[in-house]
């Protein structure tokens, strides 16, 4: 799993799910890394990925940057699905 390393949780925005984020190490290179030096075999690893995105609602319009302070709301529906655009493989 690559996503939800960040969200409602924290005190701060932060991407859903950071391939490589400085010096953090909450992001997925670190994670991959942690299973491979724990002694997962690389051919058996699957990294799925998000397939959603988050939004944030500033606590203060004057905090803009990232890391910023985020203002807790209602989660909101997403109700539209459609089967066109899945990617499969065999």
């Amino acid at each position: 799993m690559s996503y939800d390393y960040n969200g409602s949780w924290d005190s701060y925005t932060g991407l859903n799910a950071p391939l490589s984020w400085g010096t953090r190490r909450l992001k997925v290179q670190a994670s991959v890394s942690d299973r491979i030096r724990s002694g997962a075999q690389k051919s058996k690893l699957i990294i799925a990925i998000d397939a959603y995105g988050l939004t944030f609602t500033l606590s203060s319009s004057g905090s803009y940057k990232p890391r910023g302070p985020p203002r807790v709301l209602d989660a909101l529906e997403y109700t539209h699905s459609s089967k066109e655009h899945l990617l499969t493989t065999r």
